[in-house]
């Protein structure tokens, strides 16, 4: 057995890499908290020994300044803009060429507003030039050899956006003809990151990044982009450069001249760009740092393991065992991260595991209150760091992945994933979400976001994108409400008069209610609810009287394309799609014809208007419903929200195992969908997709089957919880890849 001896101060449950305070406070020659509450001046708090202080000041633009969720203070950069440090920055020239300096190390900390796409060009001579979070410089380039940027960290788009980071070194040529740069990957809009870009005098440069969990990695490194003579390494550094943020350096004398231009450099292939020093970056400025030394991986990565607080766990022996490794695992899978070995959490799962109960010790990570009164405060807090992991990481991915026609998890939080990180928190009976009236937004005592009912949670995703970049515990802030709908004018909101859980959330509307004939939210909720594909649905000998007038039945004069192929998908889709007849996405929120304006007008504006387009001869039906009606006149017409289900024969009769064939509204559509048989199993594949991290073999169907049964028995009653902590135990799991 390997044995792990551990003596180490902890100082929080949930703290992540970072430089230590310390060695930032003695190391760093110039600083930046923005933590002043008024004015155009930024104050230097770097250590007297390295020189007086460099103060930044904003000669133009508009800077905000602002306090986030956790009390961070930042200073928000919403136009183009010029800061710089009032004087020359001579004390970080006459620091870093001293021969103990040992490179350079940019330190700051950030969150991004917009892309680059239309604002990074190549210019002059084809150098990459991204915008400018920071830059060392007296002018926009190095030009003909003449130095005028000693260094420069940015932002930059490359089929993707991407962060760039250089320094003018004795080895290269113009500044950026040897970046380090990030992959678009790891580049978070609208989250806060910390990014540190480090070169040693010896050439090797390292980007360090945090991911959207704020979790610091190594995100780049190279050992060959800043070649050259370690002893000159900043020989060629202009030595009158000044420190600038949010934009390169721009002359007093060329503001108003500069910050006009409108060149858009991604389509500027001339020599009219060359001249163009603005490289404006938007976002938002927490902290700047530069040393004079190229700071180590250990430097870094500072306080990485400490765990608990004001305590020193003594010197004991850690006796890593197959239960403790297992341990783990499950807390890897379960919250996204690694912990340490000796986490005094993965000790008390491995007793539970080592007396059979895994899933019991996956229970500790998803509800931390089954330790019990009597666990100690340094367990209790290891447990309820990993249990706001798994809500803020695993879950939450879970349930984005459905909120969204990409089916991707890199989408803010919203209404939609908030609900079900709601509901698995609270037990609630998964197929209640298809079909109740609630939905999850963040208790406003809790969590100091914006909270106006109409225009952040109805009209924008305001709410839930300022919770996500608050950094809050989801865990604890979420609160249950009942659903509301804007109503009127778009002034006013009620209570949704048809509410239907997951399927009437903003979300879900935005993704799949917008244009179109709302055949798309019947498709995808086919394919998030029962995991099957339209094609898997499709029946060519359904009935065609539920096909709307906008089917060609002889499309490209083959009637045996419409039977074989159209009728096939159209006898499901255009069956169900009457249960969301009274319902549009437009101007940025869900109308429901019950409780705004209508309108018959065929020209009506819906994007322009509160008013909401109907049929003439279908009140209150919205009129893209029975769009392009004289293609086929014949065809239905919906007039109201009566619906068939029409994917019940054939093969379809055992892959749903459906228990309702008909019903009204959209409410008892979700329900149709949640007592099917294939609910219970789709739950299951996406949870095995979520803490397994990849799709389930058809060998592994057994286990997805018994999942299954456990969670929609009487005894689980449709517990999401229960669904994780069940399939995370399993040793296909644990024993997976």
């Amino acid at each position: 057995m390997l044995k792990v001896f551990v003596l180490f101060s902890l100082f929080s449950i949930s703290a992540l890499a970072d430089v230590d305070e310390n060695l930032r406070s003695q190391k760093a020659v110039v600083r930046y908290e923005f933590d002043e509450t008024s004015g155009d001046t930024y104050v230097d708090s770097a250590a007297a020994t390295f020189g007086a202080a460099l103060n930044l000041a904003r000669r133009a633009g508009t800077v905000l300044r602002g306090v986030d969720g956790t009390g961070d203070r930042f200073i928000q950069i919403d136009s183009p803009s010029v800061i710089r440090s009032v004087t020359a920055g001579s004390k970080i020239y006459n620091t870093c060429v001293k021969p103990g300096s040992t490179g350079l190390t940019i330190e700051a900390v950030i969150e991004n507003s917009e892309s680059v796409e239309l604002r990074a060009g190549e210019f002059p001579t084809d150098a990459l030039q991204p915008l400018r979070i920071v830059s060392y410089s007296r002018k926009f380039s190095n030009v003909n050899n003449v130095v005028n940027v000693n260094f420069a960290l940015g932002q930059f788009y490359d089929m993707g956006n991407l962060y760039a980071g250089a320094v003018t070194t004795q080895g290269n040529g113009n500044l950026f003809s040897q970046p380090l740069q990030s992959n678009t990957s790891v580049f978070k809009k609208g989250t806060k990151q910390t990014l540190i870009f480090s070169v040693s005098r010896g050439g090797v440069a390292r980007l360090f990044l945090t991911d959207k969990y704020g979790n610091l990695f190594l995100a780049q490194e190279s050992a060959n982009g800043f070649r050259g003579d370690a002893s000159q390494f900043y020989n060629r550094w202009a030595n009158d450069a000044y420190l600038n943020v949010a934009n390169d350096f721009i002359a007093d004398s060329e503001i108003a001249t500069v910050l006009s231009r409108q060149d858009t450099f991604a389509s500027c292939k001339s020599a009219a760009c060359n001249d163009n020093p603005n490289r404006y970056w938007k976002g938002k400025l927490y902290r700047l740092a530069i040393y004079c030394d190229a700071l180590s991986r250990e430097q870094v990565f500072g306080g990485a393991f400490q765990i608990v607080k004001n305590d020193t766990f003594p010197i004991t022996p850690v006796t890593v065992t197959p239960g403790l490794l297992k341990a783990s695992t499950i807390y890897e899978r379960l919250t996204g991260v690694k912990t340490p070995i000796f986490n005094p959490l993965l000790q008390q799962m491995e007793v539970l595991i080592n007396a059979n109960n895994t899933i019991g010790a996956a229970r500790l990570i998803t509800d931390p209150g089954t330790l019990g009164s009597t666990a100690s405060p340094i367990l209790t807090s290891a447990a309820n760091s990993a249990s706001s992991s798994f809500y803020r990481s695993i879950v939450k991915d879970f349930a984005g992945r459905m909120s969204n026609r990409d089916e991707t998890i890199n989408v803010p939080l919203n209404d939609f994933t908030a609900t079900v990180i709601g509901a698995v928190r609270d037990k609630i009976n998964a197929k209640l979400l298809l079909s109740e009236n609630f939905y999850y937004q963040a208790d406003p005592t809790k969590a100091a976001v914006p909270s106006d009912e109409l225009n952040d949670i109805l009209k924008s995703n305001n709410h839930y994108e300022a919770l996500e970049r608050g950094g809050f515990d989801l865990k604890n802030v979420l609160v249950r409400k009942k659903q509301i709908l804007v109503t009127g004018d778009g002034t006013t909101f009620t209570e949704n008069v048809t509410p239907a859980g997951l399927l009437t959330t903003r979300q879900w509307a935005a993704a799949h209610m917008i244009a179109g004939t709302n055949r798309r939210p019947v498709e995808y909720a086919l394919r998030q609810f029962t995991c099957t594909t339209l094609e898997n649905a499709a029946d060519s000998t359904g009935p065609e009287d539920v096909i709307g007038r906008d089917i060609d039945r002889n499309p490209g004069g083959s009637m045996a394309k419409f039977t074989t192929s159209c009728r096939a998908c159209h006898t499901v889709l255009d069956g169900f799609r009457p249960a969301f007849a009274y319902m549009t996405f437009a101007n940025g929120y869900l109308k429901h014809s019950a409780l705004v304006p209508t309108s018959t007008q065929n020209n009506l504006d819906e994007d322009n208007s509160p008013a909401m387009r109907i049929h003439p001869d279908a009140p209150k039906v919205s009129r893209k419903m029975n769009h392009n009606e004289d293609t086929f006149i014949k065809g239905k017409i919906v007039k109201d929200d009566v619906w068939v289900n029409n994917a019940t024969s054939g093969t379809n009769r055992n892959q749903f195992g459906w228990t309702i064939t008909s019903g009204v509204g959209v409410a008892q559509f979700g329900k149709a969908l949640a007592e099917s048989k294939s609910f219970p199993r789709c739950m299951a594949k996406r949870v095995f997709f979520s803490v397994c991290k990849r799709e389930a073999t058809p060998l592994e169907e057994n286990l997805i089957n018994q999942a299954a049964t456990e969670f929609s028995s009487a005894e689980r009653n449709y517990d999401l919880r229960y669904l994780f902590e069940r399939i995370v135990a399993s040793d296909i799991c644990l024993g997976g890849n």
